[in-house]
């Protein structure tokens, strides 16, 4: 029972006790017998840089599946991606030789997706870390890299298995050169040891295998490792066993049911009725149905199976649970009834309440509150941007508020009012309102985006965005903001002008007009020119020419070398010697 450990070491219920020490007594006297064991299928993710190859290596995958299985190929998932980047968690289940069936779970590369990585990095037994021949190791690779040593690490320290990795550098086929691609090969495994990577070529027992995904170069040899890795592994499950699973995303969808959490199954069986919680958040549910979360068996219209069960290494979706959030990336074990549940929950709700208390954090999981190191960086003057984020699941959700969270600088940055899974409602209109929020919905179907009130306002304007492509909400929000900069201005020198004589002309009413007389230095001086009048190195007056004279002519401009006289407005205190400078604001670009 590792999995709730932590928090039943602090609980002192009856429940929590057992929980620990026998946690079969929590379990329907059906399932207390560990008696039916099977080969369960080998979990393995993909993980790897920005278009390193992750999805054609997947699409090749499947290839061979429908190959095998005779299915007439469909379209691949790299063409139906938008933006051509993987953006979501995407679950398959395939035979690949041998009787071998594999679950794989496809990761994000995108920057913006490092939680998601770090997740998937925790749960495989086969872990694909894919590297291009063309980049080398780049910044996503070094950061699944350094997960994975810490995962290592724990793993070590807990005495259980860590994931198996397989280094597998892709695009062979884009180096045609064949002394090039091994220099290539040879810098990638050279870099990996600088990371504590070390290949079976060097005395290590991490599998290197290069390939081509659009040529098949080396998939065999990749399929082949995954065999073999699986029969060395020994991956055994008992189907009566205590329900153990992993989350693996949330979503809402109101025509099936509302929320949706999709789970890989680790131990055990998850069925109808099964009563399942989760031991960070504290949510439970008895399970009123199972769909399967895998494409393939996706309908033409594009509904998830109805299946009766969701055994070992299927990633299935469960529908019945209650209104607390389920956190994406805990764990769930299976309960005996209701009863337990709802007590279990209260003592680990009651732990959260306390910690949060203790540092001083909400537990309110839809509005975010500024922690301190955000007030150190919102200066008073600071003009905060309003946004309200939705998403189609919390994995998206998390992606997209850690892209644009305190984006900004000290003029103009961002400020997350709310945030939730599921299309726009009325509440988040009316919000959107008082607190002149962008409402940004990601990978939302804008067709059901938010109905009209019964009364609606025709002079409001709630402006709602959606988008498909986390990059492009991301520049989105930067232009925003850009617009919202103060306009900064950089003073260019027209010309420069000194006073040799200051004359008293007097006017029809006997009073006198002081004129600067001036010599053109450099530049040209306008009739209507901006001016600043520099004596000592100090700038005494800054404003307007009021009438430019060459000789006894009005004139509206004058060059290099030429004599004028200047009047100026609202001041007539000349000197000779002093310097005039035009000069106007150019109004300078505004960036981040």
């Amino acid at each position: 029972m590792l999995y709730l450990k932590p928090l039943l070491l602090k609980c002192n219920t009856s429940i929590c006790t057992t929980l620990y020490t026998s946690p079969t007594r929590l379990l329907p006297s059906s399932v207390k017998r560990f008696t039916h064991i099977i080969k369960r299928p080998p979990i393995v993710s993909i993980l790897g840089h920005v278009d390193h190859g992750k999805t054609t290596l997947l699409d090749n995958l499947i290839k061979n599946y429908q190959i095998q299985n005779r299915i007439t190929p469909e379209t691949t998932i790299t063409s139906t991606e938008f933006g051509g980047i993987t953006q979501k968690i995407s679950t398959f289940s395939l035979h690949l030789k041998n009787n071998l069936n594999i679950t794989i779970l496809d990761t994000p590369g995108h920057k913006t997706f490092s939680k998601m990585r770090k997740r998937n990095t925790q749960i495989p037994d086969i872990l694909l870390l894919l590297v291009s021949i063309q980049d080398g190791i780049l910044t996503q690779t070094v950061e699944t890299i350094n997960h994975l040593s810490s995962i290592i690490q724990e793993a070590n320290e807990n005495d259980e298995n860590p994931p198996n990795v397989i280094v597998v550098v892709t695009k062979l086929d884009l180096i045609k050169d064949s002394n090039e691609r091994n220099k290539k090969l040879n810098k990638i495994k050279n870099d990996l040891l600088n990371y504590n990577i070390v290949i079976e070529e060097f005395g290590g027992d991490i599998q290197f295998i290069p390939i081509s995904s659009i040529t098949g170069f080396g998939m065999n040899d990749l399929i082949d490792s995954m065999v073999a890795l699986t029969d060395i592994l020994q991956l055994d499950s008992d189907l009566d066993s205590p329900i153990k699973a992993d989350v693996i995303e949330t979503s809402v969808n109101n025509k099936i049911g509302g929320k949706i959490v999709n789970v890989l199954v680790k131990q055990g069986n998850i069925k109808q009725g099964s009563i399942l919680i989760g031991s960070q958040s504290g949510a439970w549910c008895k399970v009123r149905r199972i769909l399967s979360n895998s494409p393939q068996s996706r309908s033409i219209d594009d509904k998830q199976e109805i299946i009766p069960i969701g055994g070992p290494s299927q990633v299935v979706s469960t529908l019945g649970w209650k209104n607390l959030d389920v956190i994406v990336g805990e764990q769930i074990i299976g309960l005996r009834n209701e009863s337990d549940a709802k007590k279990l929950s209260k003592e680990i709700l009651k732990n959260i309440e306390n910690e949060n208390v203790n540092n001083n954090t909400s537990t309110n999981n839809n509005t975010l509150e500024t922690s301190d190191s955000d007030s150190e960086i919102v200066k008073p003057k600071t003009k905060k941007i309003n946004f309200i984020i939705k998403a189609d699941t919390q994995g998206s959700l998390e992606a997209v508020i850690d892209s644009i969270r305190n984006f900004g600088n000290d003029e103009v940055r961002t400020c997350i009012v709310a945030y939730s899974v599921g299309q726009p409602t009325i509440n988040d209109k009316k919000l959107a309102e008082i607190t002149n929020s962008t409402i940004l919905c990601f990978n939302l179907d804008n067709s059901n985006s938010i109905k009209p009130d019964s009364k609606p306002n025709e002079n409001e304007k709630i402006k709602i965005k959606y988008y498909n492509v986390i990059y492009k909400l991301i520049d989105d929000v930067t232009e925003i903001l850009t617009e919202n900069l103060p306009q900064h201005y950089e003073t260019k020198i027209l010309a420069t002008l000194t006073i040799k004589e200051v004359f008293n002309y007097k006017q029809r009413n006997s009073t006198y007009l002081k004129i600067a007389g001036c010599k053109v230095l450099n530049g040209k001086i306008m009739h209507n020119s901006n001016v600043k009048i520099i004596r000592d190195d100090e700038e005494i007056y800054k404003g307007k020419v009021k009438s430019l004279k060459h000789g006894k002519d009005d004139v509206t401009e004058l060059n290099k070398g030429n004599e004028c006289g200047l009047v100026l407005d609202d001041f007539d205190d000349f000197l000779a010697n002093d310097i005039i400078e035009a000069f106007e604001d150019v109004p300078l670009p505004k960036t981040l």
